[in-house]
């Protein structure tokens, strides 16, 4: 993207930094009243640090306004379809691999089911389970493969999928952020809660609140997934958090590289 007002907008909500003062959404049945309450959630009147899930609804919005293609098949086409992956899809269920998911909430609030094979996250359920901060299934080859990419700085498979250039850009601390790259997570130098104490100073990723996670660490080339459905059978299962298991257990594989 050139440079210019729309590539600080972006940039803005990849880091969390546009403004949104809203974690989430309430619970709505049609899609354009998710829209709404995107467009007319509260902004606040500076640009500090804020997680919400409304600023990568709004990315997968600008994929489809560039590109002409929801952000499944767009993704699918560009990158999972390419690099070979098996497993990396959006509703699963409708493809007939509800079974090769795991469950990941008896939900007696909403849907009043099972949640397996279908997003768990309300607002991306919403929408028809494809968005852009929720929704995506895979499994621990797959997403190597996508981090080995990264790792490579963009190629996979003598094929080139980034420019070396962007990848950089992406996993590297953004201007006076402590533990944000674009779109990623990194390593916090006052605490480490979201990773083991011995990952290297740049490894990048990201939690997920299902009970996952991915780190790759360029320092080391190391990769770490860990996957799970610590929301099975309730969502208010904390135990896998409170008991940073996967900082854990991330730092058991360091251990073992010594």
């Amino acid at each position: 993207m050139q440079d210019g007002p729309l590539r600080g907008i972006i940039s803005g909500m990849l880091i969390f930094r546009a403004g949104f003062t809203l974690l989430g959404l309430a619970m709505a049945v049609r899609a354009d009243t998710v829209w709404q309450q995107i467009f007319n959630s509260p902004l606040s009147g500076n640009k500090n640090y804020k997680y919400s899930d409304l600023d990568f609804y709004l990315c997968a919005r600008a994929v489809h306004n560039l590109s002409g293609s929801s952000v499944d098949v767009f993704a699918d086409s560009e990158f999972y379809r390419p690099l070979g992956l098996a497993t990396t899809t959006y509703i699963p269920w409708k493809k007939g691999l509800t079974l090769h998911c795991a469950p990941t909430e008896e939900d007696g609030y909403f849907r009043h089911q099972r949640l397996q094979g279908y997003v768990h996250d309300m607002g991306a359920a919403m929408l028809g389970g494809v968005s852009g901060h929720a929704g995506l299934f895979s499994n621990a080859n797959d997403l190597a493969k996508i981090f080995q990419m990264l790792l490579n700085g963009g190629t996979y498979g003598w094929r080139r999928y980034l420019q070396s250039e962007t990848v950089h850009e992406f996993t590297t601390r953004y201007l006076s952020s402590t533990r944000r790259g674009i779109g990623f997570d990194m390593k916090d130098g006052k605490q480490t809660a979201n990773m083991s104490a011995l990952a290297g100073k740049n490894t990048f990723g990201h939690l997920g609140f299902t009970g996952i996670c991915a780190w790759a660490d360029p320092d080391k080339n190391l990769i770490f997934i860990f996957l799970s459905n610590r929301t099975y059978p309730t969502m208010e299962n904390n135990k896998l958090g409170n008991g940073d298991f996967r900082p854990r257990l991330q730092s058991v594989v360091y251990r073992s590289l010594r």
